[in-house]
């Protein structure tokens, strides 16, 4: 546990107890520990939408209402496109596409076609990858040219929002194709949309994506946002995180400034995640609590973006340094 009682000693710009410090980035309890396995952390990087701007979407399954814990479900996160018919999809970061499949026509809401959605998979700089499910049949190959092995880049046109595979809405009756050669008796209706997983490569952790350009940075279920690429405005100059308690799965919080954020009184555990994230200073006072059973990240980026600030300008770092707490 990371805890602050008494006297903290700064460390360049990041200010912490009884952590190493490094020049791009801080980390105070550890990401593979507490037993949080695939669920409960937050993304490392900042991503924009996964849909072409300004497209209107909507949220219809988030981080935690996907799906159930018990079947290993949480994580994935489902959006649909309202303004246009056929809403493209684009790259959420920079990458390599390492799997893609547009080759299924068939869909149904029906287990049967639970193997059978067409996906794109981009592999990112920061060991994390993004995956997009049921894109629509030649629209990542045949409309966008794009093959494994390519190289994209943020807001890139990747993909067509589809139905293909194990979907459920009002966007047709299912059908039969070469994954499913007859449609299933009773199978329902399908429902376009993008199925959204975003996860740690190493350890195949699904992460909740911190989203640019939105409030509070995490798609919420039930809710419907702009889509927009990121930008280095819109933060406020200090922030303070203080009263705080993130203590059970699907507590997520993420605070930035363009300056200083500042916490205390906060208290992170039992799979709760934060991300501190500040373009100057990063503070845990006395009274700030991460236990190993949460998820704690402090970093110092510009606004709505992961590209970390380099020493100079008055960006100070001490990688080889760690801040101390009398005991």
């Amino acid at each position: 546990m990371i805890s602050m009682n008494k006297r903290i000693l700064a460390i360049g710009s990041i200010f912490l107890a009884g952590v190493a410090a490094s020049a791009v980035h801080a980390g105070f309890g550890p990401e593979a520990a507490g037993g949080i396995g695939a669920q409960g952390k937050i993304s490392r990087n900042f991503y924009r939408s996964p849909y072409q701007s300004p497209e209107e979407i909507r949220v219809t399954n988030d981080y935690i209402t996907h799906g159930s814990a018990a079947a290993a479900q949480l994580g994935r996160i489902d959006i649909v496109g309202m303004d246009s018919n056929d809403p493209v999809l684009v790259a959420m970061a920079a990458g390599e596409i390492i799997g893609l499949n547009d080759s299924r026509t068939e869909c149904g809401c029906d287990l049967a076609y639970g193997s059978c959605a067409n996906a794109i998979t981009i592999r990112h700089a920061n060991g994390e990858t993004t995956q997009y499910l049921h894109i629509q049949p030649n629209s990542s190959t045949g409309e966008f040219g794009l093959s494994v092995g390519d190289m994209v880049t943020p807001g890139q046109p990747i993909a067509r929002e589809g139905k293909v595979g194990f979907s459920c809405g009002n966007d047709g009756a299912a059908t039969a194709g070469t994954c499913v050669l007859v449609a299933p008796p009773g199978a329902g209706n399908c429902g376009d949309h993008v199925h959204l997983t975003v996860r740690r490569e190493a350890t195949s952790e699904i992460v909740n994506p911190m989203i640019c350009g939105i409030s509070g940075n995490l798609l919420v279920d039930d809710t419907d946002y702009t889509s927009t690429f990121c930008s280095t405005v819109g933060c406020s100059t200090s922030v303070l995180i203080t009263n705080t308690t993130l203590d059970a799965l699907g507590e997520f919080r993420v605070v930035q400034a363009d300056e200083t954020v500042t916490a205390d009184a906060v208290f992170v555990d039992n799979q709760g995640s934060l991300v501190l994230h500040a373009g100057g200073s990063v503070r845990m006072r006395p009274g700030f609590h991460c236990d190993r059973g949460g998820y704690c990240r402090a970093e110092i980026g510009l606004c709505h973006t992961t590209t970390p600030l380099q020493p100079g300008n008055g960006n100070t770092f001490a990688a080889s340094q760690s801040s101390e707490i009398e005991p």
